[in-house]
């Protein structure tokens, strides 16, 4: 985990038999992965943007 990270962990099942081609498993991921972040910025759970630090140099 890094300082400017949040980490969800979203387990969920898929029937293979419904399912057969790694494609498809591929593109339901990714629909579930969109959905879950859809769903905690539509309920104000905002994702940390990154920490930039800048400093002067003399």
């Amino acid at each position: 985990m890094k300082a400017s990270t949040t980490d969800v962990q979203v387990n969920f099942w898929l029937n293979v038999e419904d399912y057969p081609r790694i494609p498809e498993h591929n593109r339901i991921r990714s629909d579930v992965m969109n959905n879950v972040v859809q769903a905690l910025v539509k309920h104000d759970f905002y994702l940390p943007a990154d920490i930039v630090e800048v400093k002067k140099l003399n």
